[in-house]
C-alpha cells in the first residue's frame, strides 16, 4: 500500500513539475496545431492518424468506426494548417481556414488559467489554457462537451 501512495505522490509531483503558469511572454509567437481531441477522438496532425477511445468504440459498429476514420481523416487535411499567433496582447487564430483576430488577456479562476479573447465586434471567448512539455493546450467546453487543441511552437 505504501508503494502505491509513493507512486501516486511521485506522479502528482511530476505533473505539477511539467505544467507551468502561462504568461503573456510564454504565448508570444506562432503555435501550429499538432493534435485535436474531442468526444473520444484524437487527431494527430503530423501522422494523420485518428485514434478512437475505447468508450466511443463500444458505442459504434465496426463499419461505423471505419466510416468515422475515413471522414475524420479528410478533416485532418483542413486542420493541418491551423495555427494561433500571439503578438503583444493581440492574437490571430486560423482554425480550419477560418481566421479571427482580437486582443487577449490571461485570467485565473479557481486555480485554472483562461485566455479571454475580445473580438472587434465586442464578443468574447474564454478558453482554458496550459503549457505542458513545451506544448500549448487550449480547451473549450460547451454544452457538456470539451474540445482540446494542442499546439507546438512554430
Amino acid at each position: 500500500m505504501k508503494k502505491i501512495i509513493y507512486l501516486f505522490v511521485a506522479c502528482c509531483i511530476s505533473t505539477i513539475a511539467t505544467a507551468q503558469k502561462v504568461t503573456e511572454k510564454d504565448l508570444q509567437g506562432t503555435w501550429n496545431l499538432a493534435a485535436f481531441n474531442a468526444n473520444g477522438l484524437h487527431l494527430d496532425m503530423a501522422t494523420g492518424t485518428v485514434t478512437v477511445s475505447e468508450e466511443l468504440k463500444s458505442q459504434l459498429s465496426p463499419e461505423m468506426i471505419v466510416e468515422l476514420n475515413n471522414s475524420v481523416k479528410e478533416g485532418i487535411a483542413v486542420l493541418k494548417t491551423s495555427s494561433v499567433v500571439f503578438t503583444g496582447k493581440n492574437t490571430k487564430q486560423n482554425i480550419a481556414g477560418q481566421e479571427k483576430s482580437g486582443t487577449f488577456l490571461i485570467k485565473e479562476i479557481n486555480g485554472e488559467q483562461y485566455i479571454v479573447t475580445t473580438y472587434p465586434d465586442g464578443s468574447t471567448s474564454d478558453t482554458s489554457v496550459a503549457i505542458k512539455d513545451k506544448k500549448l493546450y487550449i480547451s473549450k467546453s460547451e454544452q457538456g462537451q470539451t474540445a482540446e487543441l494542442i499546439f507546438n511552437k512554430g
